[in-house]
């Protein structure tokens, strides 16, 4: 798909909607460390998580921003794991 520069920030926004595996890992001084799974490259590090988590957003409209500037493809999110409903531990 094809966009133009001015449609651009709501294709951002759109994107941003869809379901991303976002994740989020304590590093050993106490920082955090935030990714977007699908989108290599896309990462950052906060001193808490909700920095961490904020700074992912301001990330991935960055790195969206740049793909779709450039005519570059944006991957779809990964398939949800799906866990089964109950099981048991012996």
């Amino acid at each position: 798909m094809t966009v133009t520069a001015n449609d651009i920030p709501a294709e951002v926004e759109r994107l941003k909607a869809l379901p991303y595996t976002r994740e989020l890992l304590p590093n050993e001084d106490g920082t955090w460390f935030a990714r977007i799974v699908e989108f290599a490259g896309c990462i950052t590090e906060g001193d808490t998580q909700e920095e961490a988590l904020g700074m992912l957003d301001d990330a991935m409209t960055d790195w969206l921003t740049a793909k779709l500037e450039d005519g570059d493809p944006v991957p779809a999110p990964m398939a949800p794991k799906i866990f089964p409903a109950s099981f048991s531990c012996a």
